[in-house]
Protein backbone atom coordinates (compact mmCIF):
# COMPACT_ATOMS: atom_id res chain seq x y z
CA UNK A 1 0.00 0.00 0.00
CA UNK A 2 0.97 3.64 -0.37
CA UNK A 3 0.94 6.54 2.04
CA UNK A 4 -0.16 10.17 2.00
CA UNK A 5 1.13 12.79 4.42
CA UNK A 6 -1.24 15.63 5.29
CA UNK A 7 -0.51 18.78 7.30
CA UNK A 8 -3.01 18.81 10.16
CA UNK A 9 -3.82 22.48 10.64
CA UNK A 10 -5.43 21.91 14.04
CA UNK A 11 -2.21 20.77 15.70
CA UNK A 12 0.18 22.02 13.01
CA UNK A 13 1.90 18.67 12.41
CA UNK A 14 2.01 16.11 9.64
CA UNK A 15 -0.21 13.04 9.83
CA UNK A 16 0.63 10.00 7.67
CA UNK A 17 -2.11 7.71 6.37
CA UNK A 18 -1.84 4.29 4.72
CA UNK A 19 -3.70 4.24 1.39
CA UNK A 20 -5.11 0.88 0.29
CA UNK A 21 -6.98 -0.37 -2.77
CA UNK A 22 -10.17 0.21 -0.75
CA UNK A 23 -9.48 3.92 -0.18
CA UNK A 24 -11.92 6.15 -2.09
CA UNK A 25 -10.00 9.13 -3.53
CA UNK A 26 -11.55 12.18 -5.19
CA UNK A 27 -10.06 15.45 -6.44
CA UNK A 28 -12.42 18.32 -7.20
CA UNK A 29 -15.32 15.86 -7.02
CA UNK A 30 -13.90 13.35 -9.53
CA UNK A 31 -12.41 9.92 -8.73
CA UNK A 32 -8.61 9.95 -9.11
CA UNK A 33 -5.53 7.91 -8.28
CA UNK A 34 -3.42 8.90 -5.29
CA UNK A 35 -0.63 10.06 -7.65
CA UNK A 36 -2.92 12.81 -9.00
CA UNK A 37 -3.06 14.58 -5.63
CA UNK A 38 -0.28 17.16 -5.46
CA UNK A 39 1.45 19.01 -2.64
CA UNK A 40 -0.58 22.13 -1.95
CA UNK A 41 -3.96 20.48 -2.57
CA UNK A 42 -6.35 20.67 0.37
CA UNK A 43 -7.44 17.25 1.59
CA UNK A 44 -9.87 15.86 4.13
CA UNK A 45 -8.98 12.31 5.16
CA UNK A 46 -11.41 9.96 6.87
CA UNK A 47 -9.41 7.19 8.52
CA UNK A 48 -9.50 4.37 11.02
CA UNK A 49 -6.79 3.41 13.49
CA UNK A 50 -5.26 -0.04 13.04
CA UNK A 51 -2.54 -0.62 15.61
CA UNK A 52 -0.18 2.35 15.29
CA UNK A 53 -1.21 3.09 11.69
CA UNK A 54 -3.95 5.32 10.30
CA UNK A 55 -5.73 3.65 7.38
CA UNK A 56 -7.38 6.10 4.97
CA UNK A 57 -10.95 5.15 4.10
CA UNK A 58 -11.65 8.27 2.04
CA UNK A 59 -9.59 11.20 0.75
CA UNK A 60 -11.50 14.22 -0.52
CA UNK A 61 -9.05 16.67 -2.11
CA UNK A 62 -9.45 20.08 -3.76
CA UNK A 63 -6.99 22.03 -5.84
CA UNK A 64 -5.95 25.38 -4.35
CA UNK A 65 -7.92 28.32 -5.71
Amino acid sequence: SSTITVLDQRDDDNDQFQVTSETKITLNGKPVKLSEIQAGDRAKVTATQKGDKLIAKEIVARSPE
